[in-house]
């Protein structure tokens, strides 16, 4: 089951949120959740370095002032310290002491409720577009296989139905004795991968005068029937049975799709096992939604 797009890319919350992602891509289905808990978490660790009192903070400021003591420690020319070179990396050392300084009032402006509230968001968004996303390309590749006619092996073949005065005759061809391949198909393997195709080849009638016990003319007459069809069965991946408002329990799961595609040796439009499996939106029901 190879599947043709096999390179990811992250997703922007904007994009998810705005609705900017429009085109089923395997990008889009194999895209991973925010972990939220870690985010914050990571959050909070900031702020406890770049706290006033943080052992880390103290350490970038205690070794940056060493430094500086070593460096202003030369002879009287100065002549590393006065250096352009050495007053750029200095100057360098002092962004850093600021920013270091300054990180901690910034940290403190960092809403966590509001960087929690946006990535619910943006994983419960996620999950409805990757939905919508793995039944479009479902949906597009099971059409595009059903429109390719694949016959089952063996198939297509003819077969011969007789019938006289209208019931149903046995032949060679056909033992059971149906009228016709519509009630024959019932003792075919009809199932989710199979469909029927009935093409009626013609057909002819022969009529013979009924005579009564003795061999005398009684003005009746019985016909027999011969019609041939060629009997087609094609491959079938079929992805809805029921309609999404109706939420059947028959409606086959997302792994009864990939199984059919399988068993008729179709190629899935992407690997299911790149699909990450925190997934939380509900992925039993399967149909066509026939408001669009």
């Amino acid at each position: 089951m190879a599947q043709s797009q096999d390179e990811s890319q992250s997703l922007t919350i904007e994009g998810v949120l705005n609705g900017a992602y429009t085109e089923p891509s395997t990008d889009i289905l194999y895209a991973k959740k925010i972990d939220v808990d870690t985010v914050l978490t990571k959050i909070d660790n900031i702020k406890n370095m770049s706290d006033s009192k943080s052992e880390a903070k103290t350490n970038i400021n205690n070794s940056i002032n060493k430094m500086y003591e070593v460096l202003s420690g030369t002879d009287s020319s100065k002549p590393f310290y006065t250096n352009t070179a050495a007053q750029l990396n200095i100057q360098n050392m002092k962004d850093i002491q600021s920013e270091v300084n300054n990180i901690a009032s910034i940290s403190n402006e960092i809403n966590k409720n509001e960087i929690r509230s946006t990535i619910d968001t943006y994983n419960e968004e996620m999950m409805k577009l990757k939905k919508n996303v793995r039944d479009k390309l479902l949906q597009k590749a099971a059409d595009e296989f059903n429109a390719q006619k694949n016959e089952w092996d063996g198939f297509p073949i003819i077969k011969t139905y007789s019938t006289q005065d209208g019931v149903p005759r046995r032949t060679d061809d056909n033992p059971k004795g149906c009228d016709s391949p519509y009630n024959d198909v019932r003792w075919m393997d009809d199932s989710d991968t199979v469909e029927y195709e009935f093409e009626y080849l013609g057909g002819n009638s022969i009529s013979k005068e009924i005579p009564d016990a003795e061999g005398n003319p009684t003005g009746m007459t019985t016909t027999r029937s011969y019609d041939r069809w060629k009997i087609h069965k094609y491959k079938k991946i079929t992805y809805a049975k029921w309609f999404k408002e109706i939420k059947s329990p028959l409606d086959p799961t997302y792994e009864n799709i990939e199984k059919q595609f399988d068993d008729v040796h179709a190629t899935l439009p992407y690997v299911p096992s790149k699909i990450p499996n925190d997934d939380s939106v509900d992925q039993s029901r399967w149909g066509i939604n026939i408001y669009g």
